[in-house]
């Protein structure tokens, strides 16, 4: 009877010890302060529409969220949120003789960049389109590709590109979409706008991205 009786008391703390680790394992052994900053984060990034990635681990989504501070995080999300217009873009302007000798074949494709840039106390952020197009039956501009460089640093995560026409000598309203990711856990999507212009001998010779906005 004696060692049945030990053997429960036995079983009982071993029980007991496994229930704490087994609680320990679940609050991740964090902080009460801790706890509420986790909360709060998630909760900020969720008023802005940013998505959680629930692929990425809970132990690294708490880390990475524990590292952040949350006044220039809500700086930050605020500045993008609002949407960013490039006010000082400096269009690429090409030298139509650059392309002399490939303007007198009947079709040749010839890339183009254009850039928008913008700064403020709260962040930067730098975004580039690379066009493509048919010289000198120019008639319209494929997105090539696309680039965004911000600091807070971002990931940006383009999606398919489309093909947008010329109305006259200038194609407005060229669009590219696409995600941005910050760090490895919440992401949003947004749009870049931009503009480009022709001259007779059907070059793109002028062209900018004017804004970055939340979508």
């Amino acid at each position: 009877m004696r060692k049945i009786y030990f053997a429960l008391i036995t079983l009982s703390i071993v029980c007991f010890f496994t229930s704490c680790s087994n609680e320990e394992d679940v609050n991740g052994g964090y902080s009460e302060e801790e706890k509420v900053k986790i909360e709060t984060l998630m909760n900020l990034f969720e008023s802005y529409g940013w998505e959680l990635d629930t692929t990425v681990s809970v132990e690294q989504r708490n880390k990475e969220l524990l590292e952040m501070d949350y006044e220039k995080t809500k700086s930050f999300l605020e500045y993008m949120n609002n949407g960013i217009e490039f006010e000082n873009s400096e269009p690429i302007v090409n030298d139509a003789s650059d392309y002399s000798g490939v303007l007198n074949q009947t079709r040749t494709t010839i890339l183009y960049p254009i850039y928008g840039s913008h700064s403020s106390a709260v962040a930067t952020s730098k975004t580039e389109m690379i066009l493509s197009y048919d010289a000198p039956t120019t008639s319209s501009v494929t997105i090539d590709r696309t680039s965004v460089s911000s600091n807070p640093a971002t990931t940006w995560l383009p999606d398919e590109y489309g093909t947008f026409s010329f109305s006259g000598n200038k194609c407005e309203n060229i669009r590219a979409t696409g995600t941005i990711k910050y760090g490895s856990i919440y992401s949003h999507k947004y749009e870049m706008i931009g503009w480009c212009s022709k001259n007779n001998s059907g070059t793109v010779n002028d062209g900018a991205i004017t804004g970055f906005h939340s979508i």
